[in-house]
């Protein structure tokens, strides 16, 4: 007789097979470049001496959207997603008080 309850049984994710990894690990690394860019994007607001042109609503909308990923993540308990869109969420943020400075 198994152990496993059927909440447990439910709850259970079997183990990744290693193709599994390896995506889950390219997206992970995939997810982390294109924060680079937001990064680039925060110091060049910082550094700029005139008003931003990023409109909020661009700002904002890319904000939603990383905020969705993030809870999508989570909700299916994908790494690669909500771990780079939880770190774009808080530059998204970054990158809006940047922008708001001048």
């Amino acid at each position: 007789m198994s152990s496993i309850t059927t909440t447990d049984a439910a709850n259970a994710r079997p183990a990744p097979a290693r193709s599994e990894t390896i995506w889950e690990v390219a997206g992970t690394l995939a997810g982390l470049s294109c924060c680079v860019f937001i990064v680039l994007q925060i110091i060049s607001e910082w550094r700029a001496t005139q008003p931003s042109s990023l409109s909020m609503g661009y700002l904002g909308g890319f904000l939603g959207v990383f905020a969705f990923w993030t809870l999508y993540g989570l909700r299916f308990k994908r790494t690669a997603i909500w771990l780079t869109n939880g770190i774009a969420v808080v530059l998204q943020v970054l990158l809006i008080i940047a922008s708001q400075t001048h």
